[in-house]
């Protein structure tokens, strides 16, 4: 009876497991390769989809402003986040004074591993939408609100329902307890300054509104007067704020007296300071304004349909990649 060598089995053995290694070996090695070029791609794709957000808002802004956004800052904002992005389309969809853009681009990504099993170099692509309108809230909102009817110079400015077309002159707004007396009841206490946390304010808070502006933002909504707050105890804060732009809010009713009274708020104006009096008798005090057009202001968007125009816009991303624009055009009207 002959018997097999057994180590000739033994290396047949070793031999299969040698197979299985170096096919496990390409393996593991495939999968790294995967993983670091999927990797790569994804972050060749995050920055590019940050360089379309840039593009977009600010062609968008652009826009909001009369200006072609698509002609002097989609290519400038997307390769200053990505320099190797190439805007491939911009394009501008308006409906009176609100609209979006959508700018699309593309860059290359270079795999490191993946052309050793014939992949070739990648692309990516990214489209952003953004649109701009009526601001439904705003960003540094001092606490000077104005009624929608102060004056006949502020009425014919504000042009409604189609909105002001340009800058204002100096308007001068009597800034008393009967300046909101226009926009509803009598409110006895109140000049028309509001109390954005409706809170029992002090003069130092209100100081500092007057200032700086609400530290948060202001929604278009129902808001608490604040008495007794434009007296000589603010002028080092106006003083500060001669010759600078800021946004106020523009309300058209009144309800409720004194330490009650509320406003409501429809709308925000950008404005520039000129001059002031808080002091002498109520018929001497007021506020110097000139009234600004075509000024995108930081804050929530976008408002649309029955909207009070003051001449300022907002913007924001309506969509990305995977949502389909006409989620922009049915929020744009």
């Amino acid at each position: 009876m002959r018997v097999g060598d057994p180590g000739r089995g033994a290396d047949r053995e070793r031999g299969a497991v040698l197979v299985m290694v170096a096919v496990l070996v390409v393996v593991l090695i495939g999968a790294a390769a995967f993983a670091v070029d999927a990797g790569q791609l994804w972050a060749a794709h995050r920055r590019l989809h940050t360089s379309t957000d840039a593009a977009a808002l600010a062609a968008a802004e652009s826009f909001a402003e009369g200006v072609d956004g698509c002609a002097t800052v989609d290519d400038t904002y997307a390769h200053a986040n990505d320099s190797e992005a190439v805007v491939t389309d911009c394009s501008h969809h308006a409906n009176g004074r609100a609209g979006y853009v959508s700018v699309t681009a593309q860059r290359p990504v270079d795999f490191q591993f993946a052309g050793a099993i014939g992949i070739a170099d990648g692309q990516v692509n990214s489209t952003t939408h953004a649109m701009y309108g009526f601001p439904t809230g705003a960003n540094g909102v001092r606490p000077m609100g104005l009624c929608i009817d102060a004056n006949p110079e502020l009425t014919a400015w504000l042009n409604l329902p189609q909105g002001p077309t340009a800058d204002s002159e100096t308007i001068r707004i009597v800034y008393n307890k009967s300046q909101p007396d226009a926009c509803g009841t009598d409110t006895p206490g109140n000049w028309g300054m509001l109390d954005f946390n409706g809170g029992a304010n002090s003069n130092s808070e209100a100081k500092e509104w007057v200032l700086n502006g609400f530290p948060e933002t202001v929604p278009m909504s129902t808001i608490p007067g604040d008495t007794g707050a434009f007296t000589p105890s603010i002028d080092g804060e106006l003083a500060l704020l001669l010759n600078t732009q800021f946004a106020i809010p523009i309300f058209d009713n009144v309800s409720g007296t004194g330490a009650t009274a509320t406003f409501q708020v429809v709308a925000f104006a950008w404005v520039k300071l000129v001059g002031f009096q808080t002091s002498g008798s109520e018929a001497d005090r007021y506020l110097d304004l000139q009234f600004r057009v075509g000024q995108v202001i930081q804050g929530t968007c976008c408002g649309t349909g029955d909207v009070t125009d003051t001449g300022v816009r907002a913007v924001r991303i309506c969509g990305t990649d995977p949502n389909p624009h006409e989620t922009c055009a049915s929020a744009t009207g």
